[in-house]
């Protein structure tokens, strides 16, 4: 065998031991890593958490995700205003003489197909929001799909139509965008990496679900307690808090997770806290007799679900609301001593 011969075999030997160290490398990285899968059902307020973990571990957001919200935002501003017209038109409601035209203006409307919103639009979903058969329709807005943070949008139109609008974070906390297929989030926190992993909750989503992450160390499982007098988008007559509930216990009973951690994140607490002055908790679940107080319908919630699975397993508990930082921050913190 010649000298360049036995150089280049030393170099492959050199190169292939080189790759293996990498590869064990980034093994022991992966065996470190935290893993979290963030299951529940759709609106529950998932994605919400994820760009929580973006704002706080990763810089925020890019110039690419801005984009994209901005588009949805403005899009969104047409859609609703559009789905608070057609729940009045069909609850045979009268609207402001003033607005009549726009009421048929808005109906034919499209989503603007670029990001822009033009002033004649902005003008007519201004002129609809102050009308008083539209605050009537959007106060029952839980029985149309319509968002609850919708109105954050339509009284923030003016800066939102602004040609160099640029979304805040707080703005992009509010913006709802179903969830399709797996987003993964990498960030590390106190030298400890972490891998966050949300996937879509509407029920064409969720067959996703089970197979792939039986590596997961812990399952956050979150609530949205505020749905408990809505239904699902899917199927009108199911009440998305028993939706909740029986996917709770499907998921946790799974096989591939029957093992694992879990913490129920019972979320939007806030807007829970409000719709029940309004809207009796009694009146959607007649099987619970307590008193209208927040404080004992969320005891009785979080009991119904662990009913769900053995009681031989840890389930945490926390409640939440998914738009307030610090208080994700403060989440996340807890959740690590749960892990360690």
């Amino acid at each position: 065998m010649g000298n360049k011969q036995k150089k280049r075999l030393k170099k492959k030997r050199k190169r292939n031991k080189q790759i293996e160290k990498d590869l064990q490398k980034e093994e022991e990285e992966l065996n470190e890593q935290i893993k979290i899968l963030v299951l529940g059902t759709g609106d529950s307020g998932k994605s919400t958490l994820i760009k929580q973990l973006q704002i706080a571990y990763r810089n925020g957001f890019s110039e690419r995700d801005l984009k994209r919200y901005k588009t949805a935002i403005r899009c969104n501003l047409v859609l609703h205003m559009k789905g608070l017209v057609s729940a009045s038109l069909e609850s045979n409601l009268e609207f402001d003489s003033d607005n009549e035209d726009y009421v048929e203006e808005i109906t034919e409307l499209q989503p603007p197909s670029s990001d822009s919103l033009e002033p004649v639009t902005v003008k007519m979903i201004k002129s609809l929001w102050s009308d008083s058969t539209i605050q009537e329709v959007f106060e029952r807005r839980h029985e149309f799909g319509i968002p609850d943070t919708a109105n954050f949008f339509f009284d923030a139109i003016d800066r939102i139509s602004e040609e160099n609008y640029e979304p805040t974070e707080e703005d992009i906390l509010n913006c709802r965008i179903p969830t399709t297929g797996v987003i993964h989030l990498t960030f590390e926190k106190q030298n400890n990496p972490w891998l966050v992993v949300d996937v879509g909750g509407q029920r064409s989503e969720r067959r996703k679900w089970m197979d792939q992450f039986d590596d997961v160390n812990l399952l956050i499982y979150v609530v949205s307690l505020s749905e408990y007098n809505q239904n699902l988008y899917e199927e009108d007559n199911v009440n998305r808090l028993e939706e909740s509930l029986a996917v709770f216990q499907k998921t946790l009973n799974n096989n591939y997770f029957k093992k694992k951690n879990c913490v129920i994140l019972f979320n939007k607490l806030d807007l829970f806290k409000e719709k029940l002055k309004k809207y009796p908790f009694s009146k959607s679940f007649p099987k619970y007799k307590g008193a209208n107080d927040p404080d004992k319908i969320m005891e009785w919630v979080r009991k119904l679900f662990l009913k769900k699975v053995s009681s031989k397993r840890k389930i945490r508990h926390l409640y939440t609301i998914a738009t307030d930082t610090n208080i994700i921050k403060q989440l996340f913190t807890s959740i690590e001593e749960i892990i360690h």
